[in-house]
């Protein structure tokens, strides 16, 4: 079971899809790898921190956007409440 709801739309008058990732309170510090290099722009976030790679993890700001490298392996480290992020191929 995934530690995330999520749900895709299409770009108006595109053809270009996004992903809205909802990440539960409850979610324990797990690693990801995606396929395509993404970007991520937050949209509600308290204390929740990225970490890609062997980098040191970063507070995820609100209206921040962050790029994650194809085939990279990064976390999301757990806050309070929800992280909800927008994900699309960059």
């Amino acid at each position: 079971m995934k530690p995330y709801t999520e749900e895709s739309f299409i770009k108006h008058g595109t053809k270009e899809s996004y992903t809205i990732r909802t990440f539960e309170d409850e979610c324990d510090d797990l690693w990801f790898k995606e396929k395509d290099t993404k970007r991520i722009r937050v949209f509600t976030s308290n204390g929740w921190e990225l970490q890609i790679g062997e980098d040191q993890p970063v507070i995820m700001e609100i209206g921040k956007q962050y790029n994650i490298p194809k085939n990279k392996f990064y976390r999301v480290l757990k806050g309070q409440g929800n992280l909800v992020v927008r994900l699309e191929i960059i």
